[in-house]
């Protein structure tokens, strides 16, 4: 079940409808019983389980991120040192 808002075009009025997606209700103003339509909204999702940007892991991913390029230059600094300069990159 998915929770859509709709509006009445007459009144103004905002209500919230549950139904299956596959569904075409016609949902009426509880107002003034006019035909509302389906407001077209922001997606509602909620990221569940470990490793997501809530669990700061968007942070250690930059961090590792700096350890590995680290660990890259000093690999390629003692690989220059012992047999020379690697060609192409700086």
């Amino acid at each position: 079940m998915v929770l859509y808002e709709y509006r009445c075009p007459e009144c103004g009025n905002l209500q919230e409808e549950t139904h299956s997606m596959d569904d075409k209700p016609e949902i009426k103003c509880e107002r003034c019983k006019k035909l509302m339509y389906k407001k077209i909204g922001g997606a509602a999702f909620m990221l569940r389980g470990e490793g997501w940007s809530k669990d700061g892991y968007a942070g250690h991913t930059k961090i590792r991120r700096g350890l590995e390029y680290d660990s890259y230059k000093s690999a390629r600094n003692a690989h220059e040192n012992k047999h020379g300069k690697m060609g192409g990159a700086k």
